[in-house]
């Protein structure tokens, strides 16, 4: 299994954390200053065997929401709908097919950059990951204009509350401060993102054609002839299903979510939806029926996973399901997903066991106050190192922010730096979970469409260097001007 490399390079960090807490005397910030612990605090032989249980306990719901995902595809697929709407597309651009990586890379990157709901997203990631591998495009290229697009969308964005939302809030920044800045930025690194695609498949096409002359005749007709069958059964079903419902059902259920989970009263400063919460909650019987929820801006995957298994349901009434066959088609969708729930939990061993200490004491803080130390007015680089380290032990980039910003704002005092120090953090961080193992987006996504973590650091390391150099110039043009 091609999966177990992700397994070993998560299990190389979390042994690289376990050296560290030996030699690296752990610490805490408090209001902002720094205080080291009395002695070291390692990891055990039992901390070290704990740890993976605890992490996939603490991280559930992470591996549900894969699993509900599996299982919604797998009520599309038995419906027939979705295999008409995966065909019919691969029909429709299987003379353009770069038109479809562009409308790909684009839709998921631009979303992402206005949202930064990532695990939302996903919901939209297998129908055109299929597609894309219908049009011949390569597994790599499939999962950089879906999962990479949606990575590199977080490192520029623009209003998604979870990344530049959170900065804003904690520097205390205008939702437009820079936004041109971020803009540039984006547009910048969706380009190179684009670019890099088209890159590689030239040299996968200029392969495939030398593979091509060798192939024997035999072989050709056969395939002919298997595609020929495999073409009328689907034509057959064509006739008969329609894949419009499914698409407007998925459409509503993607917006709902979208919408449900971007935080308005603090991105956008709009209060509508918890003024419309207060009154529902104020007439009882509506409270009793709707039973306990969060305003419309607070939902977490936990609501979108019922609202998926809804969908579901929904889906499979429309085209006249059995319940038997919606549940059997459910679970057999979310088996599929069963390695890829359990990787998407154990990515973050490291954050949950860095964090998770009861003493409140961490290397983490330690290792961030010394490169804190180096300088006590801004510089770009410094801050890079602390954004990099982040992304080492804290992948969720709300509690890499909310760990380091009233630290940061201590040591630089001076507030017409916290633009560009705010964008270097959102860039690098953003940069290093295009990378480490740490990342729970990235090993999604090498686990799903099953590429080896050593592959895939030897294809996108040409990539990242670009990023970063287009990510330097933004900064350095912020700190200019």
């Amino acid at each position: 299994m091609k999966r177990n490399d992700l397994l070993k390079a998560i299990g190389i960090g979390f042994l690289v954390l376990v050296v560290l807490t030996w030699i690296v005397t752990p610490g805490a910030f408090s209001s902002g200053a720094f205080t080291a612990a009395s002695a070291r605090e390692p990891l055990g032989l039992f901390n070290i065997l704990k740890a993976p249980a605890s992490t996939i306990g603490n991280y559930a719901t992470y591996g549900l929401y894969i699993l509900a995902i599996g299982g919604l595809y797998g009520v599309l697929k038995a419906t027939g709908a979705y295999d008409v709407l995966v065909d019919g597309l691969v029909d429709k651009f299987k003379d353009n097919r770069k038109k479809f990586m562009l409308i790909t890379t684009i839709l998921f990157a631009v979303l992402s950059a206005l949202t930064s709901l990532q695990f939302i997203l996903l919901l939209l990631v297998p129908v055109f990951i299929a597609v894309m591998l219908g049009l011949g495009y390569s597994k790599l290229s499939a999962f950089m204009s879906t999962f990479g697009a949606i990575l590199v969308g977080n490192i520029g964005a623009v209003y998604g509350f979870n990344v530049a939302g959170y900065l804003n809030y904690y520097f205390s920044l205008n939702i437009n401060t820079g936004i041109w800045f971020k803009l540039i930025l984006l547009v910048l690194v969706v380009a190179l993102l684009v670019f890099f695609i088209i890159k590689h498949e030239e040299n996968n096409e200029v392969k495939a054609k030398l593979e091509t002359k060798v192939k024997s005749e035999v072989k050709k007709g056969a395939k002919k002839a298997k595609a020929a069958v495999i073409k009328k059964a689907k034509l057959e079903v064509k006739d008969t299903v329609s894949s419009t419902p499914m698409i407007v059902i998925m459409i509503v259920l993607v917006l709902l979510l979208l919408v449900a989970g971007y935080n308005w009263s603090y991105g956008i400063s709009f209060k509508g939806f918890e003024t419309l919460y207060t009154s529902i909650n104020g007439v009882t019987w509506a409270k009793n029926i709707i039973g306990t929820v969060d305003p419309i801006g607070y939902w977490s995957i936990a609501e979108a996973i019922g609202l998926i298994m809804i969908a579901s349901l929904i889906i499979g009434w429309v085209y006249r399901l059995k319940f038997s066959e919606i549940f059997n088609s459910f679970i057999k969708g979310a088996r599929t997903m069963v390695s890829v729930a359990i990787i998407a939990c154990i990515a973050n061993i490291i954050i949950y066991t860095t964090l998770g200490a009861s003493s409140g004491n961490n290397i983490y803080f330690t290792i961030e106050n010394a490169i804190l130390g180096l300088s006590s007015s801004f510089n770009a680089l410094q801050a890079m190192l602390m954004s990099l380290v982040g992304g080492l032990f804290v992948n969720d980039f709300t509690y890499f922010v909310g760990y380091l910003a009233t630290p940061l704002k201590t040591v630089f005092t001076d507030s017409t730096v916290y633009s560009a120090l705010a964008l270097t953090m959102q860039t690098i961080h953003g940069l290093t979970m295009l990378v480490l193992p740490t990342s729970v987006m990235l090993v999604v996504g090498l686990a799903y469409l099953d590429i080896p973590y050593k592959e895939y650091l030897k294809y996108i390391w040409k990539f990242v260097l670009e990023v970063l150099a287009a990510s330097a110039l933004v900064i350095a043009l912020v700190c200019i001007f």
